[in-house]
């Protein structure tokens, strides 16, 4: 106790805590903390893509606040976190419902599983959340802690034990100097993508021991989750985890390891004539061969996946389904979540306080001949803008179904925008669908994936724009900055439309920042957007009463309905103003305003104000000068 208490006078260690504060134009707010990838990730320094959240504790009145929990799906990658199904869900349940405050706050972490959840979900009560919705699943091998990742700590009861103690200072130290005895680990430790750095890369068989250890534990971390959730009395939806069937081979096909090495041999024979049959067109002929070889090994992926590919283009797309199931599940690089663990995501469901989202079903629902593909994964199993689109539709109707945010009849008048209308106001941009592109090549160009399966990515012919784009996914600039720099690019080209789109994800991605809302107001103006361009305002009002906002809205009001509306809003835009060029610029509109509705004798006082304040300010003084009394 001594020394722990010495190592926290002396700030020893690294803060874990789930959240920081963070001050924004006056205002505290709480963001996910930076640090508290340490929690996860001691041994591979491995930095998970995170939250940019901000939200305010307590939590103010009349909010319904949504936590989002889960992996690299739950965060957005590849896109960030605007093409999330977090970010499509917010916006659609703050335009299905306006008069309310709704937040959507993402805690989705790349390359974390059921353990983070389970660890984050017993720090949430004090952030009161009204819904927790966790999307976990994919990560239970390789990810942070997980079975067969570089990360993991052996047994369930010694990884909880570990996430228990890490907070103390005592154990921080102890690890430190473990970690400093044993540095030269660091050194083996494989290089490349995260994939390849987390895994250790070893074949984990179906429903062997590995396998049904890590099944068991994930079972354990749901039952712990869901007893969370109803002892803090709030509502959960868990989903089960989509994957790539149709267009993603397994990645490493094993087989029955008890095999003797005759039949071995029979069942290569078997696949080696399918694979010729298969190239020269007979794929009935090809179909016969690989059942033989599943006959005597029905544990080869390649054999299912290969089968049902043939069965698919035969038009016996029943049969091939279930073949490309069975090859997922067979595949010994666990990547993709098998059906043993949607299973065990399914039987989690308590009517009315655990919801059940079947995003596979749904997923299958939506794919031509109920088998997912690429047309709404990107890759093995990250969803393409349509898939998190559905996903939060989903979602949004569980809500609705179970009413949660309102009755069945406040949502039966609200719900009435249509998909088309959400879809049209999405938040991803040019440069994240670019950084996307990008991420995905990288991503599929090494482990595991093969070069077959390598996508390619063309630059934007524009240069300043592939700069951007560049140091964004090389991690030398953040999405704020990014967008920032592509939105006043776009702006200088005078391409307004591209430059609202930026402005516009800034705006709603980072709500409690306002200079994002004056500047894309000011874009709006230009466009002749005057409509858009005070709802903008007023928008921004609602978290911060600024000088600046109150100004713009006096300035379109004096452009576009005369000097007497104007004056209200530049009047408070001048009681508000602080800073000597925000008192000059204020003071000057004003008093134009008044000019111009013939109030003359009312803009001497503004206008000796901003001549005493800024001598400098022609403008200021030709007007002064107009009314007839010259300034002292």
């Amino acid at each position: 106790m001594l020394l722990e208490g010495s190592l926290r006078l002396l700030e020893y260690g690294t803060d874990l805590s789930l959240f920081v504060e963070e001050e924004i134009d006056g205002t505290s707010y709480w963001i996910m903390n930076p640090d508290l990838k340490s929690r996860y990730f001691a041994r591979t320094g491995f930095s998970p893509n995170m939250s940019t959240d901000y939200f305010r504790i307590p939590k103010p009145a009349g909010t319904f606040r949504i936590i989002c929990l889960g992996g690299s799906t739950t965060i957005g990658f590849p896109y960030g976190q605007s093409g999330s199904f977090a970010a499509f869900l917010r916006e659609r349940l703050r335009a299905v419902f306006p008069g309310r405050t709704i937040e959507v706050i993402n805690l989705g972490m790349t390359a974390t599983n059921s353990f983070t959840v389970n660890d984050l979900v017993r720090d949430l009560e004090a952030i009161e959340p009204d819904l927790l919705m966790v999307y976990d699943g994919h990560n239970e091998f390789y990810g942070a802690l997980g079975v067969a990742s570089s990360e993991s700590l052996g047994s369930r009861g010694l990884t909880k034990a570990y996430l228990r103690l890490i907070h103390l200072k005592t154990f921080q130290l102890l690890r430190n100097l473990l970690a400093d005895v044993f540095r030269g680990e660091e050194h083996r430790q494989p290089a490349g993508t995260m994939m390849e750095r987390l895994a250790r890369g070893s074949a984990i068989p179906f429903r062997g021991d590995l396998y049904n250890r890590a099944l068991g534990y994930f079972r354990e971390n749901l039952e712990e989750l869901r007893e969370t959730a109803l002892k803090q009395n709030i509502p959960l939806i868990v989903s089960t985890q989509v994957s790539n069937l149709r267009d993603q081979q397994p990645f490493l096909s094993g087989g029955n390891p008890d095999l003797a090495p005759g039949p071995r041999e029979s069942v290569e024979r078997s696949l080696t004539a399918a694979a010729v049959l298969e190239g020269s067109g007979k794929r009935r002929e090809a179909v016969r061969q690989y059942e033989e070889a599943i006959k005597v090994d029905s544990m080869q992926a390649r054999a299912h996946y290969r089968l049902a590919r043939n069965l698919d283009t035969l038009g016996e797309r029943s049969r091939a389904r279930t073949h490309y199931q069975r090859a997922r599940d067979l595949d010994e690089l666990r990547f993709r979540t098998s059906s043993d663990f949607n299973d065990a995501i399914r039987a989690l469901e308590v009517p009315g306080r655990v919801i059940l989202a079947d995003l596979e079903g749904t997923f299958a629902a939506h794919s031509p001949d109920s088998i997912t593909g690429s047309n709404l994964i990107l890759e093995h199993l990250h969803p393409n803008l349509s898939g998190s689109f559905l996903m939060a539709r989903e979602i949004a109707s569980l809500m609705r179904r179970s009413q949660l945010l309102g009755t069945s009849g406040e949502w039966l008048a609200a719900d009435t925008i249509s998909d088309a209308t959400h879809w049209s106001r999405r938040l991803t941009t040019p440069v994240d669908e670019l950084a996307a592109r990008k991420r995905i090549a990288l991503l599929t160009s090494g482990f595991p994936f093969g070069p077959a399966e390598a996508q390619a990515y063309t630059p934007p012919a524009d240069p300043r724009l592939a700069l951007i784009v560049d140091e964004l996914v090389g991690g030398r600039s953040t999405w704020e900055e990014s967008h920032v720099r592509a939105a006043e690019y776009f702006d200088s080209l005078n391409d307004l439309e591209n430059a609202a789109t930026e402005y516009r994800a800034l705006v709603y991605q980072l709500r409690y920042n306002t200079s994002s809302y004056y500047r894309l107001a000011i874009v709006y103006a230009r466009g002749k957007k005057i409509r858009e361009a005070r709802e903008i305002l007023f928008e921004s009002l609602l978290i911060d009463s600024t000088s600046l906002a109150f100004q713009l809205l006096g300035r379109i009001a004096l452009e576009h309905e005369g000097a007497e509306a104007g004056i209200p809003f530049l009047e408070k835009a001048f009681s508000l103003s602080s800073t000597v060029d925000d008192r000059a610029e204020c003071g000057y509109f004003l008093a134009l305003a008044y000019v111009q509705a013939g109030r003359a004798e009312q803009a001497v006082e503004p206008l000796d104000h901003v001549l005493r304040v800024k001598p400098d300010f022609p403008a200021a003084r030709s007007l002064r000068d107009r009314i007839g009394k010259r300034a002292p």
